[in-house]
């Protein structure tokens, strides 16, 4: 691998130029060694190439960000040593889809090993350690903000909490797992079915506000019904009050009209009844 990274990286005008030996050969200098063929940058470069065939090889079953957190989570350990991965452990190689392995094993990156039944994988070599830690580090650089996204996410599975994600993480999350990104970065089943889960406890949350509030405005358009029918009732009683006692005050001053007229009456009848008495005396 290193001597194919050598040879990729020298220089063209030292691949095709005139400082040939006497027998057409060519010297590669201590000088192109240090400057084209460092270990660890030719380790990295291959790990990457395979890291990216192995993901295509899957055809979207997982992506190369999966990837390499397998590498750095099970295939290394958090000392920095080589990890073994075990069938059936969580984030192991029986997450990682065949073809993917397959790529690298014959890559030869990692090697399976089938232990008293039970398989494992593991780095084939301890010098891939901090290559590939450094490879892992600086390709994540380019994903800054979609891998504290998908960290988070995966953070808060870890807690086993009943409680959904808020409106504003379930807006993010959402955005992450639609995005191209995600195909790249990954993202559990875990931390899917969480986001699925959380979009439904919300919808139905809001479903429930929405006919509360739509009960809310009945109540009181009923209320404000009953209101105004309450006060056309009253200013309908105050009305009929008020003619009622205008009735009364009308009766009243008719009667006092007719009492007046009677006495009136009555007086000139009297004084129509002396006045002959007199002139009949006379």
């Amino acid at each position: 691998m290193v001597c194919q990274a050598l040879w990729k990286n020298l220089p063209s005008e030292w691949k095709n130029g005139p400082n040939a030996s006497s027998d057409g050969s060519r010297l590669i200098t201590a000088e192109y060694i240090e400057r084209f063929g460092d270990v660890d940058n030719a380790l990295a470069c291959y790990y990457d190439r395979s890291v990216e065939t192995a993901a295509a090889a899957s055809e979207g079953r997982i992506g190369e960000g999966e990837l390499r957190r397998w590498f750095e989570t099970a295939l290394i350990s958090p000392t920095g040593t080589r990890g073994l991965a075990f069938h059936g452990a969580p984030g192991a190689a029986w997450r990682i889809p065949g073809p993917a392995l397959k790529e690298l094993e014959e890559a030869h990156v990692i090697r399976r090993e089938d232990r008293s039944g039970t398989i494992t994988h593991e780095l084939t070599h301890d010098r891939f350690i901090e290559p590939i830690q450094e490879s892992n580090h600086n390709w994540l650089a380019r994903y800054q903000d979609a891998e504290r996204i998908r960290a988070k996410l995966e953070e808060y599975v870890k807690r086993e909490s009943d409680e959904p994600l808020d409106e504003v993480e379930l807006r993010e999350a959402e955005a992450y797992l639609n995005s191209p990104t995600a195909k790249i970065l990954g993202a559990s089943p875990e931390a899917r079915q969480l986001v699925r889960r959380s979009r439904h406890q919300l919808d139905e949350t809001k479903r429930r506000q929405a006919e509360e509030l739509q009960e809310a405005r009945r109540r009181a358009q009923e209320q404000e019904q009953l209101r105004r029918a309450e006060s056309v009732r009253v200013k309908l009683l105050f009305s009929v009050l008020v003619l009622g006692v205008v009735t009364l005050l009308v009766v009243a001053a008719l009667g006092y009209l007719i009492n007046e007229k009677r006495k009136s009456w009555q007086q000139n009848t009297v004084r129509l009844h002396i006045v002959p008495l007199k002139n009949y005396l006379l």
